[in-house]
């Protein structure tokens, strides 16, 4: 569901409405039901426009050869050569020449590929406090092997951090559907409590950028305005 104006969050949103729709009567329920799946459509028709988008850009990336560089999957493939590289496709082959060459593509662009191949170059540890995967001996707690004999190898056991791969350049709802935020050097991985602390700091400088374009708006000067609480009330009582 799209936020509408005065929603502090899709939530919020939700409860209103049914809300409103409990106390309504039935011709008003018809046109709250109407407005509802009218927002359905253009939130389905926004997503779709950011993965044609995405999708899009995906043809003109720098990691193409100059040679296919802009051109589509279909373009390539009525040429027979590879949309990575611009080399000559191989019998039976209709998008890349080598296996290399599309894995390297897709460890770049697909989620599901990029994010495997993150968590393994940052070694399945977080990139910011060191937590990861550990092996310990199950008798003493010591790193395994521990050195003692008498503890079996079946004494083992893996202590693991739930790890997770961050935008570095935040999707702000945007999807994890193939595309160019999908580069390496866009991801990393955090601990979930790492993660959370990044997103939540992007956040918030999100959310005082909005604060000083309306402060600005209702012609006051933000650099003057001594504290974020003051700022924050100032845009609940303007929004």
């Amino acid at each position: 569901m799209m936020p509408v104006p005065g929603s502090r969050s899709p939530a919020a949103q939700r409860r209103a409405f049914w809300a409103a729709y409990g106390l309504a009567g039935e011709e008003e329920r018809a046109a709250l039901m109407a407005a509802y799946h009218e927002r359905q459509d253009a939130e389905w028709r926004e997503r779709k426009a950011v993965v044609r988008s995405d999708e899009g850009r995906m043809d003109a990336c720098e990691m193409r050869s100059e040679a296919v560089r802009g051109l589509t999957e279909a373009e390539c493939a009525k040429r027979r050569v590879c949309y990575g590289c611009g080399s000559a496709l191989p019998k039976g082959s209709r998008r890349w020449c080598s296996s290399k060459c599309g894995d390297g593509w897709w460890s770049n662009h697909g989620w599901t590929s990029a994010r495997s191949v993150t968590l393994v170059r940052d070694e399945h540890r977080c990139v910011r406090c060191g937590s990861g995967s550990t092996v310990t001996c199950g008798l003493c707690g010591l790193s395994w092997p521990c050195g003692d004999e008498r503890h079996r190898v079946q004494t083992w056991r893996r202590l693991t951090v739930a790890l997770e791969v961050n935008h570095r350049e935040p999707r702000i709802g945007q999807g994890y559907h193939n595309g160019c935020h999908n580069h390496q050097e866009n991801l990393e991985t955090l601990c979930h409590p790492c993660h959370v602390a990044e997103t939540t700091a992007q956040f918030r400088e999100r959310r005082e950028i909005k604060i000083r374009a309306r402060i600005v708006e209702l012609g006051f000067d933000p650099d003057l305005r001594p504290a974020t609480a003051e700022l924050l009330s100032l845009w609940d009582q303007s929004a």
